[in-house]
């Protein structure tokens, strides 16, 4: 790993000023209040690591569709830990946001695109029992040509 490689705790990367954190495992919950001041819960899943490094990571959210506040926090946390923890470069983040706005309002129920040195998996359920929205992300380690991965997050 080159000495200007750098880790930061996915904890700490997701809380934010006003969000509150409750840890389990592989997974924790951000609770964080919207524009419009509404309670907004987003589950935090770290999927696949290798040691304590995360290579893949599922935003989750308990709805199939999201209000436009609700998809603003979303959008902003998964472009958030996909700049922080998986490489996308700053240019990449408005293509990443107009894809992330356009799967909520389509009817795709799993859309993936690759942004740079990230790919994306948007998937909506829209069962009565259990309704969700997620958004994955990783990013192949020994993809050629992608450059070091100098930017990551720990478990």
């Amino acid at each position: 790993m080159p000495a200007s490689a750098a880790g930061v705790g996915l904890r700490s990367l997701l809380t934010g000023s006003g969000g509150q954190l409750r840890a389990g495992g592989n997974s924790f919950v951000v609770v964080k209040r919207t524009s419009d001041l509404k309670r907004f819960e987003l589950g935090v899943i770290v999927a696949n690591r290798a040691g304590d490094r995360v290579l893949d990571l599922i935003l989750a959210v308990k709805r199939p569709t999201l209000s436009p506040s609700e998809l603003d926090l979303l959008r902003g946390n998964a472009a958030y830990a996909a700049t922080r923890c998986f490489g996308l470069d700053a240019t990449q983040l408005p293509v990443f946001n107009a894809w992330i706005t356009q799967q909520n309002a389509g009817a795709g129920q799993r859309v993936s695109a690759t942004f740079g040195k990230v790919t994306a998996i948007y998937v909506r359920q829209n069962k009565p029992a259990a309704p969700y929205t997620t958004v994955e992300l990783y990013r192949e380690a020994d993809r050629p040509g992608m450059g070091a991965w100098v930017n990551y997050c720990t478990r």
